[in-house]
C-alpha cells in the first residue's frame, strides 16, 4: 500500500550516497562563494580547475566503492574525505588557481570534522596507490583518464602529496 501511495506522488526514495554528500558539499560552497548555486542541489562547477577537484574527488569515491574498508566510515565523511584528499594532491600537482579553488571548496569542511576525517583519507591514499599498480581497477581509472573528466586518473604527482 504504501509503494501505491509513494509511486502516485512521484516520491523517490534512496539511501544517500557519498556522491550525494560532495555535491551538496560542492554545492553549498559555491553557494557561500556567491556562484549562484542553490545549496539544495548540484551544480556544475565554476570553472575547469573546480571541475578537475570535482572530478578527483569523484574518482576517489569511485574507487571507495572496491574496498570494504570505506564502509567503516558514514557516506557524508567519505565524501568529506574524497574532497580534503582531492583539495591536497591537486595543490601539489597543479597552477596557483586550482590551489584557490581548493581553498575555497575545501572551507565546506570545517577544522573540527577535517580532523575526524584521516583514518577514511588514509584509505583513500591505499586505494589510490592501489589502483596506480599493474592492473588494478582498469575500468575505474579509464573512466578517469578521459578528457571529459579532467584526466585526474593520469596525474602521477601524488606520491609527492605523501
Amino acid at each position: 500500500m504504501e509503494a501505491l501511495l509513494l509511486g502516485q506522488l512521484q516520491y523517490e526514495l534512496a539511501v544517500p550516497t557519498p556522491l550525494h554528500f560532495l555535491h551538496q558539499l560542492i554545492s553549498h560552497a559555491q553557494a557561500e562563494e556567491g556562484g549562484g548555486c542553490s545549496p539544495r542541489g548540484p551544480c556544475q562547477p565554476a570553472g575547469p580547475e573546480q571541475a578537475r577537484l570535482q572530478h578527483m574527488a569523484e574518482y576517489l569515491l569511485e574507487l571507495a566503492l572496491l574496498t570494504p574498508e570505506s564502509l567503516r566510515y558514514r557516506p557524508s565523511v567519505v565524501a568529506a574525505s574524497a574532497l580534503q584528499l582531492a583539495c591536497n594532491l591537486l595543490a601539489h600537482c597543479c597552477s596557483p588557481c586550482s590551489r584557490v579553488a581548493c581553498a575555497k571548496l575545501c572551507r565546506a569542511i570545517s577544522a573540527e570534522a577535517a580532523v575526524g576525517l584521516a583514518g577514511c583519507m588514509e584509505e583513500l591514499k591505499g586505494m589510490l596507490r592501489w589502483s596506480g599498480s599493474a592492473q588494478q581497477a582498469p575500468c575505474v581509472r579509464d573512466k578517469y583518464s578521459d578528457v571529459r573528466r579532467s584526466s585526474v586518473a593520469q596525474l602521477n604527482t601524488f606520491a609527492s602529496a605523501w
